[in-house]
């Protein structure tokens, strides 16, 4: 289990980070192009979100959870 939520992190690392590297560039990723629907601040709002959430699901899929259950 641990895998697939190292997976998801990452896939959503790499979507927000492509998403606003790419955007920067005038280049849009047609999976994510709804988000332009919103405000400029929304979409960068949720795209930055998308790559912290991401860092954090690897974290959390790294971590010893043993120590945590009693």
């Amino acid at each position: 289990m641990k895998s697939v939520y190292s997976v998801g992190g990452y896939i959503l690392f790499v979507m927000g980070f492509l998403s606003i590297l790419l955007g920067l560039m005038g280049i849009k990723l047609t999976l994510l192009a709804w988000l332009d629907n919103f405000s400029a601040i929304v979409a960068l709002v949720i795209k930055l979100g998308m790559l912290i959430g991401g860092l954090i699901f690897m974290y959390m899929s790294r971590l010893d959870h043993s120590e945590f259950e009693s």
